[in-house]
């Protein structure tokens, strides 16, 4: 498409056919005439239809139709359970109760089919101009992010330790949400990535804990633990939050004012910001309440300074480590094991933002927290100054209510959703990339990215609610895969080739100064205070991550063991 030739309104968004989608599947549930109901069916095209659960109930009442020749409501409640809807029989009830004559239902599809072409040539617009842009050719965002084994043990050529990941995938900013940032990204100094990371965040947390994906026994909400790392304090971390919050003011107003504290500290702290009713005895022992607790289960902990963050995780006895990792599992109880502390939240749907340079969070992030999955249940951003806008930006109230429209109806959707699923083309991608996402990666970074699984999943499952499709399809996870992609390639350059062990790093850099070290020269640098099996241990961590190699040298007696970096 030349955009140049384009009419101008091609980039104004279409107005879509949700009535008329109403009244198309209306007149397909309730026509009673086989050789009508044959032509309605024949006729729809299920990815026509904008409204994700018109969408869905339309390709399964084609499905069901084609397999039985029949359309028995008791079969297609139960293929919509299959489907991930829930309720699916408000769903359809909805969607047969329409004031309009459903004996027009030609012209209305029609309409559904029109509004649907004028969509397709307003995204491509939309995705052209991304590619324009970001000066990134235009194949960059078709191309699916596939992460085979070969990808990952050549990963070390794509990027090296000190360089920064490159710029996020187009195919990222996918839907509502790609469209929110390119409507801010203009008119802000904020990067596109930590604008979307942090819309992604603030939307997982708002829906609370309804919409999710099951792996295995667990459940997995869209409450989000992110973590923005600027390479200075310019890297204008705040400024993108500041223009998300002012969007979900026009959204959620409490939720954007009231459920977004900072000062994390505690994880007693953390339970009392969503902290059920408490009840004590009276001098009588009957319980009395003495707390009415937070009814507002959700919470969006805003962490501008998250170096104060993780000074109060390493101080002794703090609980905050534990809740935090409690939290982002959504278990159904969050409490701390204190006889001083008998506060308890049930259900809680917690999501922590935090704002940190790189320099600090190599120095407070201890090895422990990324050895116990506290840093693999983040998502590890790399942001930075987009541009410079010395008189600021200027985005229209206008612009932020039509957005702010779209967002609340995906709010509205998502609340509704329980278990959501991959649809076939999503599984079939799913199978490819899931033994590269599995395997491990080496050191700090390793840890880092442990859950890469669960990440993804959670990612998409967000994206799912904001784009307001009830399925996973293979678009999405596609987005949800080249966000994980550039998350990876963040969290390496945070936390490069460390090891992990503090102990081991130190030997390395030793090695890496000199030409070679002898075993007793390695123990001579802790002059004592680190026991021999843990040297031991660092020895072979830093040989099997094929960082240092061990030698024989050849002496008058016994050979002596040296050993070089690799």
């Amino acid at each position: 498409m030349d955009l140049a030739n384009s009419p101008g309104e091609l980039l104004d968004p279409p107005e879509l056919a949700f009535e008329s989608e109403k009244v198309v599947i209306a007149a397909g549930i309730l026509e009673t005439d086989r050789a009508i109901k044959t032509e309605i069916l024949g006729q729809i095209v299920a990815d026509h239809f904008h409204d994700g659960d018109y969408r869905i109930i339309a390709s399964n009442m084609i499905a069901l139709w084609s397999r039985t020749g029949a359309l028995d409501l008791t079969l297609l409640v139960g293929e919509l359970k299959q489907a991930g809807i829930a309720q699916p029989e408000l769903v359809i009830a909805k969607a047969a109760r329409t004031d309009a004559d459903t004996h027009n239902w030609r012209e209305h599809l029609t309409r559904v089919n029109e509004a649907h072409e004028r969509f397709e040539k307003f995204f491509a617009a939309k995705k052209l101009l991304y590619a324009i842009k970001f000066s990134e050719p235009l194949e960059h965002h078709l191309a699916v992010i596939l992460r085979t084994e070969a990808d990952n043990q050549n990963h070390d050529s794509r990027q090296a330790d000190d360089d920064p990941p490159e710029p996020m995938a187009v195919s990222a900013f996918h839907g509502l949400a790609g469209e929110i940032v390119y409507e801010i990204e203009p008119h802000t100094e904020a990067c596109r990535e930590g604008l979307l990371m942090q819309l992604l965040a603030a939307f997982g947390s708002c829906i609370n804990r309804t919409a999710h994906f099951c792996a295995e026994a667990d459940e997995h909400y869209c409450n989000q633990f992110l973590c923005l790392v600027g390479d200075t304090s310019k890297g204008r971390k705040g400024t993108s939050w500041g223009q998300i919050r002012r969007l979900f003011r026009m959204v959620d107003e409490p939720f954007a004012d009231t459920r977004c504290p900072t000062g994390l500290s505690s994880g007693e702290g953390l339970i009392h910001q969503v902290r059920d009713a408490i009840y004590k005895p009276d001098k009588k022992g009957d319980l009395v309440m003495v707390d009415e607790g937070i009814d507002d289960k959700r919470l969006l902990v805003i962490e501008s300074e998250f170096g104060g963050t993780l000074r109060s995780i390493a101080r002794e006895k703090n609980t905050l480590s534990a809740v935090m990792r409690d939290a982002w599992d959504s278990k159904p109880i969050l409490q701390t094991l204190t006889k001083n502390s008998p506060t308890k939240a049930t259900a809680a749907h917690i999501a922590i933002v935090g704002h940190i340079t790189r320099t600090e969070l190599r120095e407070l992030l201890s090895n422990c927290d990324i050895a116990n999955g506290l840093a693999n249940r983040f998502l590890w951003c790399r942001v930075y100054r987009s541009k410079f806008l010395p008189e600021g930006g200027t985005l229209e109230t206008e612009s932020l209510a039509v957005m702010a429209n779209s967002l609340e109806r995906s709010i509205e959707f998502a609340r509704g959703r329980g278990e959501v699923r991959r649809d076939q083309q999503a599984r079939e991608l799913w199978h490819h990339v899931y033994p590269s996402l599995s395997n491990g990666r080496p050191g700090a970074w390793g840890m880092a990215t442990g859950r890469a699984e669960a990440q993804v999943m959670r990612l998409a499952v967000v994206l799912a609610m904001i784009c307001r499709s009830p399925i996973i399809t293979r678009e999405i996870l596609t987005a949800a895969l080249a966000i994980w992609d550039y998350c990876d390639q963040s969290a390496r350059y945070v936390f490069g080739f460390s090891t992990g062990s503090r102990t081991a790093d130190r030997i390395i850099n030793e090695l890496r100064q000199r030409q070679g070290m002898t075993r007793s020269e390695i123990y001579g640098i802790f002059k004592g205070r680190v026991p021999a099996a843990e040297l031991n241990r660092c020895m072979g961590t830093l040989e099997g991550m094929g960082l240092a190699t061990k030698l024989s040298v050849p002496t008058s007696g016994r050979p002596q063991e040296c050993w070089r970096a690799a």
